[in-house]
């Protein structure tokens, strides 16, 4: 027996078509149908997320502009191909939920974490927390970063429903500045995604109620199977680093590109120890691979850059915490036009001799720890020392040498 269609169905179908014959027919011109109309919103209000990964929806969406932008525009992944992975950690369709990015000084670290909150706010809304050191840091960053960001991004702007300093409200959620000279910021509200910024610059204790990042993870906690949490640094001292013991809870990844020359094509990563030149000429700075004992320059970067892959290096992988990955990349690695290598050695041929200068050279340039140095080192001895692989304590002084 064949089922009856109910009479409502029936009555429905038949206004929808009577709608779209008296519109079609109707002399009146640009009279908007009904039913278009309806089924448009109903489109839009039902429209799934996107379900790019967030380099995918910064490459489509990110444009480039104001205080920071070098080099306004589109956004590209492929003018920094190593942001690639760190950013597409924090997709939603990503198994990662925590990392930890130690870094060197203009390659694009803070605008990644940029690229995950228009990401968040655009394609996957839900409470967000960025947290930096400082109330005045804070305003900064809202104001010339996060501010053009939206303004410029139609796909971030659409969402944005209210735009206070410290706050902006979207379809779906909040993005809120939190500074960790303030506990009453850091608990303000319960976040599924969390940013830290300049984690190394936190205080150890805010306000007697203990370290801000602990303050500040705790507010996921309602989240915890959708929350996602990147922290980003360049570290400061070894014996207080906060972002260094991140990195080392993690997978310690490395990114390693491959030699440019012909007869070789070894990974490798690229250290201060590679970096050869004749000193007191910056421009003869050339890399030698380790492996085929070879030189080559700088101009080569770009090919490298684009064949790279981050690799873990930890040893005792199964004590990784799952969804927990780690990475660290010094200045070496900056596109070219940005940072380059005979700008460092220039920098470091001025401040070798200077035990405070060197410290920061460390920090800034090569995405290191500094150490308390209680022996003097001359510039060869550093250099030898360059590759993360070597125990940078061995450059403190040994007690039985002392005695």
């Amino acid at each position: 027996m064949r089922p009856q269609r109910d009479s409502s169905e029936r009555h429905e179908v038949t206004a929808s078509e009577s709608l779209h014959r008296l519109f079609s027919e109707a002399p009146l011109p640009g009279l908007a149908d009904p039913a278009a109309v309806e089924m448009a919103g109903f489109s839009v209000g039902y429209r799934p997320f996107e379900r790019l990964p967030v380099s995918g929806w910064a490459d489509e969406h990110r444009k480039l502009t104001g205080v920071g932008a070098s080099e306004p525009g589109d956004w590209g992944t492929a003018r920094t191909p190593y942001l690639r992975e760190i950013m597409d950690n924090m997709s939603t369709v990503s198994p990662v939920w925590k990392q930890a990015f130690v870094a060197g000084a203009q390659i694009g670290k803070t605008e990644a974490g940029n690229c995950c909150i228009g990401y968040w706010i655009s394609a996957a809304p839900g409470p967000i927390m960025m947290v930096l050191p400082k109330a005045g840091t804070a305003e900064k960053m809202s104001k010339q970063r996060i501010t053009p960001m939206i303004n410029s991004s139609p796909a971030i702007a659409e969402k944005v429903t209210a735009n206070l300093l410290m706050s902006r409200e979207f379809h779906g959620g909040v993005l809120f500045f939190a500074s960790t000279q303030s506990a009453t910021d850091l608990r303000a509200i319960p976040v599924r995604y969390l940013y830290c910024d300049e984690v190394d610059a936190f205080p150890i204790e805010c306000e007697g109620e203990g370290p801000p990042m602990n303050l500040a993870l705790a507010r996921t906690r309602t989240f915890r199977n959708k929350r996602k949490v990147f922290l980003t640094s360049t570290p400061k001292s070894e014996a207080t680093s906060a972002i260094w013991a991140a990195w080392q809870e993690g997978d310690v990844r490395l990114y390693h590109v491959p030699c440019p020359l012909p007869s070789c094509g070894a990974m490798i990563t690229l250290e201060l120890g590679g970096l050869k030149w004749d000193w007191g000429d910056h421009r003869s700075v050339r890399y030698g691979c380790p492996e085929c004992k070879e030189r080559f320059g700088e101009e080569h970067k770009t090919w490298m850059l684009e064949r790279g892959e981050w690799r873990p290096t930890r040893k005792d992988l199964d004590q990784v915490p799952e969804g927990v990955r780690s990475y660290r990349l010094p200045s070496l690695y900056a596109p070219l036009g940005w940072h380059g290598w005979d700008e460092m050695v220039a920098k470091f041929e001025g401040i070798y001799s200077i035990p405070s200068k060197l410290a920061e050279f460390r920090n800034v340039d090569l995405g290191l720890p500094s150490v308390e140095v209680l022996e003097r080192i001359d510039w060869e001895t550093l250099m030898g020392r360059a590759d993360v692989g070597v125990p940078y304590t061995s450059a403190k002084c040994r007690r039985e040498s002392c005695s």
